[in-house]
């Protein structure tokens, strides 16, 4: 094995979290993410959608997210792992937001038929400098911040540099822990089985092959 291939085993690695996290296969560990980054939430069940989402016309420009997938509610997840801090992700999450939405709404349909829309990043650095692991925003009135203005989107960023920010009760402070060391903790049965799947893929050939174009 190469040592550049050797990376993969790497959860935060593009083709590795997708591997899992959009997988059918892993669907039971994907919902206990989604349930983790959002213990308001809680879904029971997901349907992957397809991750490319299409601009409005043939010559628009296209998205290709990491995840994508919708809840038993009828909610949209969008949610990519983001390694590296291209100084623009809080309009990439807008973009994502009006072109998933574009999609979702047919012609002739309602505005209520909207659902719920989340926008998640996962980083490893801390773009908004607050020292927090989690910053959730939601649109509400400059006049009045208990005001919210009920358009049911919702963007999410999540610092897994920060993970010793949050109480050791916190469901998803074993996923970012996982995230920033490449080490399941030892009494946590779930990030250990989602390390073990890593492992596994580093040594498939079908993966290995894919994880080397990615690359290029």
């Amino acid at each position: 094995m190469t040592r550049k291939y050797s990376r993969f085993c790497d959860p935060t690695i593009d083709v590795a979290f997708k591997r899992i996290f959009g997988s059918k296969i892993y669907k039971d560990a994907t919902i206990g993410f989604i349930n983790s980054l959002l213990p308001d939430k809680q879904v029971q069940d997901v349907e992957f959608l397809n991750v490319e989402i299409p601009g409005f016309t043939a010559e628009d420009r296209k998205s290709c997210v990491d995840i994508l997938c919708t809840g038993d509610d009828g909610s949209n997840f969008v949610i990519e792992m983001q390694v590296a801090d291209t100084k623009d992700l809080p309009r990439r999450a807008r973009y994502y937001q009006s072109m998933c939405d574009s999609h979702d709404l047919h012609k002739g349909c309602l505005y209520n038929n909207l659902k719920d829309q989340y926008i998640i990043f996962i980083c490893p650095e801390d773009i908004f400098g607050k020292e927090l692991a989690i910053y959730s925003f939601r649109n509400v009135a400059k006049e009045d911040g208990g005001l919210e203005l009920g358009d049911r989107t919702y963007k999410n960023f999540f610092i897994y540099s920060n993970y010793d920010k949050l109480d050791d009760k916190h469901p998803l402070k074993k996923y970012l822990e996982y995230f920033a060391t490449n080490r399941p903790k030892e009494t946590d049965a779930e990030t250990k089985r989602i390390h073990s799947q890593v492992v596994w893929y580093q040594a498939d050939k079908e993966t290995q092959e894919r994880y080397m174009t990615w690359e290029q």
